[in-house]
């Protein structure tokens, strides 16, 4: 007979709202994020939720918004979101034209990783493929 896993309050509003965000139900999805972390801001599904809300918040145009949520996560690089938030507030930064913001997070993230093949294909905007204004220099 399998066990069922009892699922405590603020971990019930986590899932649940995950469950929503799938559903593409943001209201609710939103709501019961956002309890989750009031009720457990040190639990172990925090970064999940911010990183869900920064998705919903971007996809709903607000970029503020999705850099306050994806902040925190980018602060911790041992994050299993770490690499997502970090490009994503990257992309952020580049595509406002603060390009040396995202030439900072962009090697970064070329630091992080430890195949050779996948440093080499990475072109950084800003490096050599593009000057200050983020335009193609001719080569």
């Amino acid at each position: 007979m399998r066990k069922l896993k009892i699922i405590k309050e603020p971990e019930f509003s986590f899932f649940n709202g995950k469950a929503r965000y799938y559903l593409n139900h943001y209201r609710e999805a939103r709501q019961n994020l956002l309890t989750y972390l009031y009720a457990d801001p040190q639990g172990k599904y925090v970064e999940e939720s911010l990183f869900i809300l920064a998705d919903m918040t971007f996809s709903e145009g607000d970029k503020e918004g999705a850099l306050l949520h994806l902040q925190p996560i980018a602060r911790n690089e041992s994050s299993p979101f770490f690499v997502q938030a970090t490009s994503k507030i990257a992309d952020i930064y580049f595509e406002r034209k603060e390009y040396e913001k995202s030439q900072v997070l962009y090697s970064k993230l070329v630091d992080k990783t430890d195949d050779p093949k996948q440093k080499n294909s990475i072109s950084i905007p800003g490096d050599s493929l593009f000057d200050q204004s983020g335009e193609f220099e001719r080569i």
